[in-house]
């Protein structure tokens, strides 16, 4: 068709049945359309992120990638201390908290200041940028680092954290083992 043509048949209501052809019919239409294209890009972007977190360990290797990957959980845990900061230096009342919601078992060792999380039975990971069949499990330093922002936050010690299970390992669940540190421990 020549342009000329193409206007013509424009002018003559052709354009208008072809634009109302490719419009959606219903609000449910473009909240499916919208809901297919957002799928996508969750998928997309969990893709993309899984090669990053693969090529800062290539490039920086993985000493400093899990570094980076710490400082990232520390801060995605910064979103959560309006939670936290309610229960700052009383951890018996936080973990009591966070059991009602996030998790399966909360164990606190007071004697050994030790802190044992399980995670509920889950066949993915707690972040939504992961796709555990593309994830390298070395994107658990991000959550090490989350779980040492929270728990210094509300101790008021600094701790170190021990993944001892993972999704991302090909466990069932997450365990952390969270120690606490120093003498003076806030209860």
């Amino acid at each position: 068709m020549k342009r000329n043509e193409f206007l013509k048949s424009c002018a003559g209501g052709l354009c208008s049945c072809a634009a109302l052809s490719v419009l959606p019919i219903s609000s449910e239409a473009t909240t499916n359309q919208a809901s297919e294209n957002e799928d996508w890009r969750i998928g997309f972007m969990q893709q993309r992120f899984a090669k990053l977190v693969e090529i800062l360990g290539d490039q920086l290797g993985d000493e400093k990638r899990n570094e980076i990957l710490e400082m990232m959980g520390r801060e995605c845990a910064k979103h959560f201390y309006d939670r936290a900061l309610k229960f700052q230096g009383n951890l018996q009342a936080y973990l009591d908290d966070i059991q009602k919601d996030w998790f399966e078992k909360v164990e606190y060792d007071q004697p050994i200041k030790n802190i044992r999380i399980t995670d509920k039975l889950t066949s993915r990971c707690a972040c939504p940028f992961v796709d555990i069949s593309k994830m390298d499990r070395a994107y658990c330093q991000c959550t090490i680092g989350w779980q040492k922002e929270i728990y210094s936050l509300v101790s008021g010690r600094d701790v170190d954290v021990v993944l001892e299970s993972s999704v991302l390992n090909g466990d069932k669940k997450c365990i952390y083992k969270i120690i606490l540190k120093g003498d003076n421990l806030q209860d």
